[in-house]
């Protein structure tokens, strides 16, 4: 029988190595690394909401018409609203949605360019800025005017409504807008996220790179999380705001 002792000393060092090489796997999901991790996710989570809700308002615009300009349901480009990256640290990300004031004129209902038995037509123009609030609000509105209104109706045609009348408007922009933005946001941040992040490509990149950060020579946390801010970083883009 041969028997060879090993210098305890040498074995404390390769056990100190491994504890290290451990440390350093660990450190992946320490708050410093899931904050770069929460980034990534904002953006990839973002811009999937984002698409999925124009879908959504294409399929139903009289329930999300009044998130985007006018004659632009659907349009990612012409949303009126944007989220917002409000907190990201430890890895608790909290986004807030925004609402936009619109800057396109109101077209106007081509009935009412028709004159009517008066001979009159409308012709004047202008901006419901608050389009949006108002409308995803839902609370019932007074609407007066400095000068002359004018509306629609069946059996009377153009109807032109003095200044200085006060209106009564129940429903601003329809009863199916009030709150539907809000619902939506809140129902798909339920239970969408989870299911983007792990058909992403995010969490298999991030681990072989922590992987690969741990086997080079004189590895340490920071080259971990050098890693990590590379792989998170492609996808977050640094953004705050979508």
């Amino acid at each position: 029988m041969i028997r060879i002792t090993i210098n305890p000393a040498d074995i404390k060092v390769a056990t100190a190595r491994i504890e290290n090489k451990v440390n350093q796997v660990e450190f992946a999901v320490s708050p410093k690394s899931l904050t770069e991790i929460a980034k990534a996710t904002f953006t990839l989570t973002g811009r999937k909401f984002i698409r999925d809700l124009s879908a959504e308002a294409i399929a139903d615009p009289a329930k999300f018409h009044h998130i985007y300009e006018w004659g632009k349901v659907g349009s990612p480009a012409s949303k009126l609203f944007i989220l917002k990256r409000t907190n990201v640290q430890y890895g608790n990300l909290v986004v807030q949605i925004e609402l936009l004031k619109s800057n396109t004129i109101v077209p106007i209902n081509p009935e009412l360019l028709v004159p009517g038995p008066t001979g009159r037509s409308v012709s004047a123009q202008h901006i419901f800025k608050e389009k949006a609030k108002i409308m995803e609000e839902g609370k019932p509105i007074n609407i007066s005017s400095s000068r002359v209104m004018t509306f629609y109706a069946k059996d009377q045609g153009i109807v032109f409504v003095p200044a200085g009348t006060v209106i009564h408007v129940m429903h601003p922009g329809g009863e199916k807008t009030a709150g539907a933005l809000a619902e939506y946001a809140h129902s798909w941040y339920a239970t969408r996220p989870n299911m983007i992040i792990e058909s992403s490509r995010l969490i298999g990149q991030i681990g072989n790179a922590v992987a690969a950060a741990v086997n080079i020579q004189g590895s340490s946390f920071s080259t971990v999380y050098s890693a990590i801010k590379k792989v998170t970083s492609a996808y977050s883009e640094e953004l705050v705001v979508l």
